[in-house]
């Protein structure tokens, strides 16, 4: 899975990524299930790549990270999927 995947879907699953240091951080509100359980592996796996995707500059609105995507002109753009939502 892509690291922006991965990272959009557990925040959809309620947990907060972040960097700390040389560490990325989770919090969850409740004791994971399997499935979350199996992500956080993935997560731990490609930790450098996700670090890389947090520490990006985020959304001006929101701050979440900016997703790479194509218009439907198949200009390459960013867009915050967090803030597009919301709308």
């Amino acid at each position: 899975m892509d690291a922006r995947a991965l990272i959009a879907t557990l925040q959809g699953r309620g947990l907060s990524i972040r960097v700390a240091g040389d560490r990325i951080r989770v919090e969850a509100p409740e004791k994971p299930d399997p499935g979350t359980l199996a992500l956080l592996e993935e997560l731990r796996a490609h930790k450098d790549e996700v670090r890389s995707v947090l520490q990006a500059p985020g959304c001006w609105n929101c701050g979440a990270p900016w997703s790479e995507t194509v218009d439907i002109r198949g200009k390459r753009i960013l867009v915050c999927w967090s803030c597009a939502k919301t709308i």
